[in-house]
């Protein structure tokens, strides 16, 4: 508020305009007033004062506090307006209030003056800099909708205008492009528009879109809409929000553009990047087993050839080197056998066909009837909620197999042993839950190990870490994954997840 006020008095008492100006004096109201104590003057003033604010008495000679305010409305002029009066009555208090007087003062309370002036001359204040900022604000929406509709006619993109207080869309034909929708039948409601969203997105953007109106975020998103043919589109979309002068948004305006292909090739890159990474790993794993599993027997065969070649070589010796020859050579002959389990894994084509969950473990059961009879070992299983798979059988044999001996074989020997099968559908996939209560292993120690070629937790069992490479070979080539978590002696617990074809 600037530092001195001016107040046009109409008051035709000259005792009560002294008085006035006493208490705006006495309240330390920094002041200049004009009095006008008819209407002629009231006019002259109106028009040449240029006051920030209009106190009046309620009744003057041919004149009233009444006409004195449809006058200052009728002019256009926007300024607060108090009446002083001698009486006021509640009926005549709303009536003028109504009228568009700011405030009303009883003469024999003054005292109320001079914060009643201050106060309504702040709140005007206040609400001029808000309507100036609301038509900054308008005006740039002016020039943004204007901006848009030229940059949609260059590129692929739909402008909408939401009408909030009548609940009205209003669509360019590139909306209608990209909702894939015809006009005629589609009803511009913003009901009509939120049915096309996705299921999975509704809550989430219904949230946006009310946190934008409430001025507390900018509406800046993306979401999935589904067209007429069950098609699923991802849409960006951004848009600012138009209130009035009172602060209720009344107009939403925004643009969106179809990203579907921009998402896909996105997801398609994350895959390559993905399959890359792996397709390293088993370089790796390869690398590995050239450089070690590999060399090491050959070199082992190339040194014993060498020395038996020495004629004056002791018979004693000449067995020992013979006999490692041997092992060598059978430990040459298992590796190349890997490795060729792996190169047929990667490059088969099998047939696929409905295989059911139950039946596999059926038949693993009874292969090892013996061991479950005598070891004091159970399965057991539920596939209640899914039984079959559209798959490669033989892949999916070798998985339960080995996950199914891998449980026994690392039973503990201090509890009744067992291991749980089920399966579940779960958003579109199939999983399949194993989960043993063996002696587990150190998951924060082997994390990132655990599905490794030669890869071994316990070097007093047997074995030469084949198993879990197989079973998450197998079960990425039939387009699953699959988890694990273990402590030791707290069991395992696989998880794996295929689509439902």
């Amino acid at each position: 508020m600037k530092d001195q006020i001016k107040i046009l008095l109409l008051e035709d008492s000259v005792l009560d305009a002294e008085l006035i100006k006493r208490e705006l004096i006495k309240g330390q109201v920094d002041h200049e007033m004009l009095v006008a104590h008819n209407k002629r003057e009231f006019l002259h003033a109106l028009n040449n004062y240029h006051a920030d604010i209009i106190l009046s008495d309620h009744s003057l000679p041919n004149f009233s506090s009444h006409e004195a305010l449809r006058i200052v409305h009728s002019a256009g002029i926007n300024i607060p307006f108090i009446l002083i009066t001698s009486t006021m009555t509640d009926e005549f208090a709303v009536k003028i209030m109504k009228e568009g007087a700011q405030d009303y003062i009883i003469k024999d309370r003054l005292s109320r003056l001079p914060s009643a002036v201050t106060n309504v001359i702040e709140k005007f204040r206040l609400v001029r800099e808000q309507t100036a900022e609301r038509v900054k604000v308008n005006e740039e929406l002016k020039s943004l909708n204007h901006r848009l509709q030229l940059a949609a006619n260059s590129a692929d993109l739909g402008i909408w205008d939401w009408d909030i207080v009548n609940n009205m869309l209003n669509w360019d034909e590139g909306m209608y492009h990209i909702y894939n929708i015809g006009s005629e039948g589609f009803e511009l409601v913003y009901e009509a528009w939120a049915s096309r969203l996705h299921p999975e997105d509704k809550d989430q953007i219904n949230e946006e879109i009310q946190s934008a109106l409430r001025g507390e975020k900018k509406y800046d998103t993306e979401f999935r809409v589904v067209d007429a043919n069950q098609h699923v589109h991802t849409i960006r979309a951004t848009g600012t929000v138009e209130w009035n002068e009172t602060g209720v948004p009344v107009r939403m305006i925004g643009i969106n553009w179809d990203i579907t292909k921009r998402k896909l090739a996105a997801m398609e890159r994350e895959e390559i990047i993905g399959e890359m990474s792996r397709r390293n790993t088993e370089l790796e794993q390869f690398g590995y087993i050239i450089s070690h599993n590999l060399r090491a027997p050959l070199a082992n065969i190339i040194g014993a050839a060498s020395a038996m070649n020495d004629p004056e070589l002791p018979p004693e010796d000449r067995i020992i080197f013979n006999r490692a020859v041997h092992q060598s050579a059978i430990s040459l002959d298992d590796t190349i056998k890997d490795l060729n389990h792996i190169l047929e894994l990667k490059a088969g084509n099998h047939t696929r066909e409905v295989v059911r969950f139950s039946d596999l473990a059926d038949d693993i059961k009874m292969n090892i009837q013996n061991i479950l009879v005598t070891g004091g070992f159970s399965i057991t299983y539920d596939f209640s909620a899914i039984d079959e798979l559209f798959t490669v059988k033989a892949y999916l044999y070798s998985i339960f197999y080995n996950l199914i001996s891998n449980s026994l074989k690392y039973r503990r020997k201090d509890v009744l042993s067992r291991v749980e099968i089920k399966s579940q559908q779960v958003n579109k996939k199939i999983v399949l839950f194993f989960a043993d209560n063996g002696i587990g292993f150190n998951l924060e120690k082997n994390k990132g190990h655990v599905f490794g070629l030669y890869k071994r937790f316990h070097l007093d069992f047997p074995g030469k870490g084949m198993g879990l490479f197989m079973v998450k070979s197998q079960v990425e080539i039939l387009g699953g994954s699959i988890t694990v978590e273990s402590s030791e002696n707290m069991g395992a617990n696989f998880r794996i997840e295929f689509p439902s074809i």
